[in-house]
């Protein structure tokens, strides 16, 4: 019987200690107590959130680990944190553990920032502009204006992610120029830009991120630069009304956006030729 109730004890505890760190922190609660914990919920994107056996790297974990050290210096709170993925890399799971988190869930990745979305979440500040990018085999004949497309893709099936700021893109370029366009969906933008080099029965519209990674992995998938447009800001998605939306947005205005480690994170991670595309845009 002893040794029984050492074991629950023992077994009760160890689930206290878990519980007490899944139980992320709020900004207000963390700056009274002196520490915290946040939850970096996050889906893979290239370049900006990758993990390779647990080893976490992208533009997002540098500026995550430089808000850290921030908080630290600036408030005096000591953070625990910890990086929790997404079954399957689904983008639409990914939004719905964001939008149902805790006090200290920081939705990591390149999430566009959206009007429809600030309506059921906080972003931070924007710390880069995303170019979006038609995407097509290497072999498929450039076209130099999106009113060819139509003709010089009729044969071939555009690929997307639901609820994705290019499935929305996808549909407005449909509409437009392409009302016979066919659309097939997968569950990560990971398969799409993969299923674009593998297949040149398959177009779709992509971010920087995705395109520059499978361009590196692949060399046969073709960036179509008629099609080119920067009109989306990448930022951290948080539950509605977090406390620590504006901590993170003050971090990236006041500090990392001023700092050499902004451009020297884009180039480590997405290459010097994307700094050059970034610049193109910015001009």
């Amino acid at each position: 019987m002893k040794f029984f109730r050492q074991s629950l004890w023992l077994f009760l505890l160890a689930i206290s200690t878990l519980n007490s760190f899944s139980q992320s922190t709020s900004f207000e609660k963390a700056k009274q107590q002196g520490s915290g914990t946040l939850e970096y919920m996050y889906v893979a994107t290239p370049g900006f959130m990758e993990n390779e056996n647990g080893k976490y790297s992208g533009i997002c974990v540098d500026i995550l680990s430089g808000f850290e050290k921030w908080v630290q210096s600036q408030y005096g709170i000591t953070l625990q944190t910890k990086y929790v993925p997404t079954a399957n890399e689904s983008f639409p799971t990914f939004l719905g553990k964001v939008k149902a988190g805790g006090a200290g869930v920081i939705g990591v990745g390149g999430i566009t920032i959206t009007e429809q979305r600030k309506a059921s979440y906080s972003f931070s500040y924007p710390f880069i502009n995303n170019i979006s990018i038609l995407a097509t085999h290497s072999s498929v004949p450039a076209i130099s204006s999106p009113d060819q497309i139509a003709t010089a893709f009729a044969n071939m099936t555009a690929l997307s992610v639901k609820g994705t700021t290019n499935e929305k893109a996808l549909l407005e370029l449909k509409r437009k120029h392409f009302p016979n366009m066919k659309i097939e969906y997968l569950p990560s933008n990971m398969y799409v830009s993969q299923k674009i080099a593998e297949d040149p029965k398959y177009f779709s519209i992509v971010d920087l991120g995705y395109f520059l990674a499978s361009l590196k992995k692949y060399r046969t998938i073709k960036r179509q630069p008629a099609m080119d447009e920067s009109n989306e800001r990448f930022g951290f998605i948080m539950p509605k009304n977090s406390d620590w939306a504006p901590v993170l947005s003050e971090y990236l205005k006041s500090v990392y956006l001023n700092s050499p480690e902004h451009r020297k994170s884009i180039a480590t991670h997405l290459g010097p030729s994307a700094l050059k595309l970034l610049d193109s845009f910015a001009n």
